[in-house]
């Protein structure tokens, strides 16, 4: 057998030499259908878990828009979320693997006053590093998870936005979040 009647049966379909390389087009597919199935489980399956209008609501969608979408944003703004409920949540993002944490791009719980420093810093220590926008506005976060955010942000190479404003800060971890803006001039911070 030849070695390209192999490939093609092990990855079902024709590969394609580019290069040098070797790229399995069916392979590479299902592979992205399958981090995307894997994303929309384990977070809806969170999601279910915690309840309420805006949680559930957030599980269908992502049930329901496996195929059509290769990036996630999840939005839980004014979800009635508690710490407790963060905690949920938090463990669904620390059990996605690298690819399907690769898909999710925007992340908000904004506007639940009730995740407070627990929530948060369960929450920083769980965010996958490629995340493009978080926000946390009206938390009640003090300086605990306001600086566990930043520990985050410090690792997230692909973030362009944080919007952290409305929480308890105080003027001096503020003025930690200023900096990073004026570090990195194309991100945007809003506290």
């Amino acid at each position: 057998m030849r070695r390209r009647d192999i490939l093609r049966g092990i990855a079902g379909a024709a590969c394609v030499s580019v290069g040098g390389t070797v790229a399995f087009p069916a392979l590479t597919d299902t592979l992205e259908v399958d981090a995307r199935r894997g994303l929309s489980n384990k977070l809806a399956s969170a999601l279910r878990l915690v309840g309420g209008e805006v949680c559930t609501t957030a599980a269908y969608k992502l049930e329901n828009s496996q195929g059509a979408v290769r990036k996630f944003n999840l939005h839980l703004w004014r979800a009635g979320l508690n710490k407790s409920d963060t905690l949920i949540v938090a463990r669904a993002l620390r059990s996605l693997t690298a690819p399907e944490a690769a898909l999710l791009q925007s992340f908000s719980v904004s506007y639940n006053p009730d995740i407070e420093d627990e929530g948060a810093i369960a929450l920083a220590q769980s965010m996958p590093p490629n995340i493009r926008d978080v926000g946390l506005v009206g938390c009640d976060l003090g300086d605990a998870g306001g600086t566990a955010l930043l520990e985050w942000v410090n690792s997230a190479a692909d973030l362009q936005m944080i919007c952290i404003e409305e929480n308890r800060f105080s003027d001096q971890l503020k003025q930690q979040f200023v900096a990073l803006r004026e570090k990195d001039k194309s991100l945007l911070v809003i506290v």
